[in-house]
């Protein structure tokens, strides 16, 4: 069906007329998501869960362990994020925390790891489309700090359009489609053939890069992979009630995190339970399968110039329902979580900085 037959279906004739350029954008809508989008943007989902308290006893290993001696892993980084809180117009995983930027602090950990269990670890970096050219030259530009370049893949995750309060499409300045990134929930459909080339290493591990003090490879984490378990999940104990993270809980029997937009205040009240940090292991059937997963669209409300914009993503998250046999770790927050989210106060780069300073850098590898 033309793009033209879909506009007049889905009421969407304010774009007209349409450029070139445009006219290509209509063409590469998935119209069924786009229905979604805007279906989801006005539901009103009641879920059944109960937030979890208690994980029960876990041995947790704090120091290098001798089982990750010439394992094979892969490392998947998230690196979407815009940094727009911080309004500073370049992609988070460039902001520079002391000397080094969020992404080369990553890369130098990783590096290390290899030299220290003489293993060599690929590395996946997913961008959205906008900060895809900055984020490349930037590894360009410092020869990769050093690591080589055939480990290093970088990915543009897909775009979804923007809705206005109507559940329309929006148009930019330039009369182009307004879109943003899809959320980190499409990391294993956007490196499912880089995983298919995985399926012969012993770990995958998954980070977000807004962590500067996160081990990537912490040996907690990754031993029950070892164990028999599909999925290894990182937690850390939800000790602030004002912090946006999104908290563990068991839905349907299974394993799920609710966002923090979807908390009820008295839940973001508990202190009592266990907070998710976006970093886990798992194995790499897990994340093969994981490309085909059916996820749920949430849905975000912004402002823009005044305006309400509803802006759809998928997150990684919604992958952990779907493990046959998950586990869920604590470690400690105040040695491997320091997000930077905000441009002052709590969970900024100031902050992360001071955390690095009195972190141990042995730990850090």
């Amino acid at each position: 069906m033309s793009y033209m037959n879909r506009i007049q279906q889905f009421d969407q004739t304010h774009l007209l007329p349409a450029s070139p350029t445009l006219i290509h954008q209509l063409e590469q809508i998935d119209w069924n998501i786009f229905e979604k989008q805007r279906q989801t943007a006005h539901a009103n989902i009641k879920r059944q869960y109960e937030l979890i308290h208690d994980l029960g006893t876990v041995q947790t290993t704090e120091h290098p362990a001798a089982f990750l001696q010439n394992k094979q892993l892969g490392l998947l980084i998230m690196a979407g994020g815009q940094a727009t809180r911080l309004g500073l117009g370049i992609p988070k995983a460039l902001l520079q925390v002391t000397t080094k930027t969020l992404l080369q602090i990553v890369i130098e950990r990783v590096f290390a790891f290899n030299e220290l269990y003489s293993t060599s670890v690929h590395i996946g970096i997913m961008a959205s489309q906008n900060a895809f050219d900055q984020i490349y030259e930037h590894l360009v530009t410092y020869d990769f700090f050093g690591y080589p370049k055939n480990e290093i893949s970088l990915c543009a995750q897909a775009s979804l359009p923007l809705l206005d309060a109507n559940g329309n499409l929006m148009l930019n300045a330039s009369g182009n489609l307004m879109l943003g990134p899809d959320g980190n929930g499409s990391l294993f459909q956007t490196f499912s053939p880089l995983i298919k080339t995985w399926q012969n290493k012993d770990f995958i591990s998954v980070i977000q890069i807004d962590n500067p003090l996160i081990d990537p490879f912490h040996p907690a984490v990754l031993e029950p992979i070892l164990l028999g378990h599909d999925l290894s999940i990182a937690a850390i104990a939800h000790t602030d009630k004002q912090e946006k993270v999104g908290l563990f809980a068991r839905e349907n029997d299974h394993i799920v995190v609710i966002e923090y937009s979807e908390l009820t205040p008295n839940e973001m009240l508990d202190i009592d339970t266990w907070a998710n940090i976006s970093f886990f292991a798992c194995t790499p059937k897990f994340a093969f399968s994981s490309a085909n997963h059916q996820l749920p669209l949430h849905i975000a409300k912004k402002k823009m110039k005044g305006k309400d914009v509803f802006k759809a993503e998928y997150f990684i998250f919604d992958h952990f329902p779907y493990a046959h046999n998950p586990t869920i770790i604590p470690i400690d927050r105040s040695l491997y979580f320091s997000p930077v989210k905000n441009r002052q106060g709590s969970e900024s780069l100031e902050t992360a900085r001071e955390a690095l300073q009195h972190s141990n850098p042995k730990r850090l590898i």
